[in-house]
């Protein structure tokens, strides 16, 4: 390795003792800050002895805080950090790469593949990865313009060298430390924007691995101090073979599909929130026109009396059925297009919600679905039956205004 990485450690002082902790004279004496349950102690960091070399590499946003300054509304800083964050994670997973952590405007990232070193393809991946995220930025930047944020830049770091695993408390995932997590930080700020660079000792690695000379390039540009007259280079990335990066498109389908996905999962939480907070949008009729026809369905004659109530008072013509089984012959004997609604309970004999969805669903596929159910099971429900959405489950009990606003988004999707 390069230079003196545990005397830059030693030097930073991560070994100094707590000057606030109990001397030796205060022993015996109770002092409520030092005061310990230990069958209940348990450290928030435990190191499980396990260490080996990795490539690790560092993500991290150019002037990030001048951006989220200039942002004034909430949801706007919210898509700043989550945009990153979802553009590059495919990326660094389509290369092997693995993410430690995010910082918001930044994200450390490791190469399990890179352990043995002989294993060329581990750190041509790291190389590549670095280079396909700098080319990708006019894909994540055109994100950042439709919703209206100013474009970024960043800068790549990455090292190669000695990790120690842990675990926390505090977390559910592992973490890694030590000296090249350091460093790869360090290093980072020497980076020009929308460039990579990487550390000395990783340099030394890919060296000895000359057909990646063929594809890439190493400049040495700066220098860094790591104590007791010691430096450690740092070389900027220039990647050769032009030709055939071609911008990464099948990268560039990744980013943009999963990000529609996104975008329409939250417009479908967004219909719900709002036909769950919002009064209802619903005014009484002053004609006697017939806003729709609709199918209840519930073995509770109370809940469809209630159900129908409603609905009739809004002027819908309105159908009711406390047996499913007689509900689906009659949808059955029906025009395809004649119900704008079903209206049903999960929990029913002889023919429950889902068997009468499915059935329903093959009789007219575009028919329009809406479950009212006291099950706490809506994200159940969802995941069994993919093609219903959040705002397709009403939970009981349900106001009013609450269910006719679910009962006017779902009237006027199917318009």
């Amino acid at each position: 390795m390069i230079g003196d990485k545990e005397g830059y450690e030693k030097e930073k002082g991560e070994y100094k003792t707590n000057s606030d902790s109990p001397n030796e004279s205060d022993r015996g004496q109770f002092d409520p800050r030092y005061h310990v349950n230990y069958q209940e102690f348990r450290d928030d960091i435990v190191f499980q002895g396990i260490s080996s070399d990795f490539c690790v590499c560092m993500l991290d946003i150019v002037n990030s805080t001048a951006i989220t300054s200039s942002l004034a509304q909430e949801d706007k800083i919210r898509k700043f950090y989550s945009l990153f964050v979802n553009s590059v994670s495919p990326v660094i997973s389509h290369f092997g790469g693995r993410i430690l952590k995010t910082g918001g405007d930044s994200i450390i990232y490791y190469f399990p593949n890179s352990a043995e070193i002989e294993r060329i393809e581990g750190f041509k991946n790291v190389l590549k990865c670095g280079i396909s995220l700098l080319d990708l930025r006019g894909t994540i930047n055109s994100l950042y313009q439709k919703e209206g944020i100013q474009s970024i830049g960043y800068r790549i770091s990455a090292d190669y060298g000695r990790l120690e695993l842990a675990e926390s408390r505090f977390s559910r995932d592992q973490d890694f430390f030590g000296p090249t997590m350091n460093l790869c930080a360090k290093i980072n700020n020497k980076a020009l924007p929308n460039s990579m660079v990487i550390g000395g000792d990783l340099h030394q690695v890919i060296k000895k691995l000359h057909s990646l000379e063929k594809e890439f390039q190493f400049e040495e540009i700066s220098e860094f101090s790591i104590g007791l007259k010691q430096r450690y280079p740092i070389y900027l990335v220039v990647p050769l073979d032009l030709d055939r990066r071609k911008n990464y498109p099948e990268l560039k389908e990744i980013i943009l599909r999963q990000h529609n996905i996104r975008r329409q999962n939250e417009h479908a939480m967004e219909r719900t929130r709002l036909s769950q907070e919002l009064p209802s949008r619903l005014g009484p009729e002053t004609d006697n026109s017939i806003r729709g026809n609709i199918m209840l369905v519930d073995d509770q004659p109370d809940m469809l009396f209630t159900y129908r109530s409603f609905l009739q008072g809004l002027g819908f013509k309105v159908q009711s059925f406390t047996d499913p089984t007689v509900a689906l012959r009659q949808f059955a004997k029906e025009e395809s297009t004649k119900y704008d609604l079903v209206i049903m309970d999960i929990r029913m004999p002889q023919l429950n919600g889902l068997q009468l969805y499915q059935r329903l669903r093959a009789i007219n596929s575009a028919v329009r679905i809406l479950f009212v159910t006291a099950l706490d099971a809506a994200e159940e429900l969802i995941s069994l039956l993919p093609d219903v959405a959040a705002n397709q489950v009403i939970m009981k009990p349900v106001s009013r205004d609450r269910f006719l606003n679910y009962v006017d988004l779902a009237v006027r999707e199917k318009g």
